[in-house]
């Protein structure tokens, strides 16, 4: 895993997360949507609380610049991110992981998200949006100050939102969102937790004889902590009963090993 530095530029509010801004000058270094990065929340070498890195998604990638992304205002070491003042200078480590894979040429896009989760797929729809993809943004969040505003997502994606009650079946349920869109995708990214795999998957086997191997990726929150599996923390159980380290073989994971 490589060591880099960001700099701080600012932050912005997005939904139920923070955007923490960073120049990024390392143009040689490509990072995809779904990678991570672990960084250091203290500001020298010196001082070692909170002691572990923590690892956060992009949920903006440009040249030199990328955005992090900052989804609970309680952790100690996002709150010290979140005070840091512009030009603050941030150890890092990566990109690492496995991130979201595009399809090689332009088709109907399926992004699905609940709540945090739409931080590290908007990048996703960035992509796909600039690589000729017609994109369908589904979002459902507990909350109503967590909506993602209509006039921050392009124009031309199709935006459907739900919002309330985060129960199957509730008002911000995002499988609600679905109807009409059976059949639609050519490949389907979600961001949801794993009680909605089998969802997800029962949802799309109405429509589709079966769900092959490549058609669904699914990022796979999990405890990043040494960033190349020799924790084991980030392990997580597949579907026939074996486990993976979501640091190494994910975040970003095919549901046909999941559900």
């Amino acid at each position: 895993m490589k060591a880099t530095q960001g700099f701080v530029e600012g932050i912005q509010p997005l939904g139920p997360g923070l955007l923490l801004h960073l120049r990024w000058p390392v143009p040689n270094t490509s990072c995809t949507p779904g990678q991570f990065f672990l960084v250091r929340c203290t500001p020298n070498w010196d001082i070692w609380d909170p002691y572990l890195r923590r690892p956060l998604l992009p949920a903006l990638i440009a040249p030199q610049h990328i955005a992090l992304w900052l989804s609970d205002a309680t952790d100690r070491g996002q709150m010290w991110l979140m005070a840091q003042p512009k030009g603050t200078r941030l150890d890092m480590l990566g990109p690492a992981g496995h991130g979201f894979e595009l399809p090689p040429s332009p088709g109907h896009v399926l992004i699905l998200a609940r709540d945090e989760g739409i931080g590290p797929v908007w990048p996703v729809m960035q992509q796909a949006l600039a690589a000729g993809h017609q994109v369908t943004l589904a979002l459902g969040v507990k909350r109503s100050n967590w909506i993602v505003p209509p006039a921050l997502v392009p124009v031309e994606v199709e935006y459907r939102l739900a919002t309330g009650d985060a129960g199957p079946g509730g008002p911000s349920d995002v499988f609600a969102l679905l109807d009409g869109l059976e059949g639609w995708p050519d490949q389907v990214y979600a961001a949801v937790p794993p009680d909605d795999w089998p969802r997800l998957r029962a949802w799309i086997e109405r429509w589709r004889p079966s769900v092959e191997p490549g058609f669904v990726q699914v990022l796979v929150a999990s405890d990043f902590i040494c960033g190349i599996g020799a924790c084991r923390a980030c392990t997580v159980e597949l579907r026939n009963g074996r486990y993976a380290r979501a640091c190494v073989h994910g975040p970003v994971m095919d549901l046909t090993l999941l559900a």
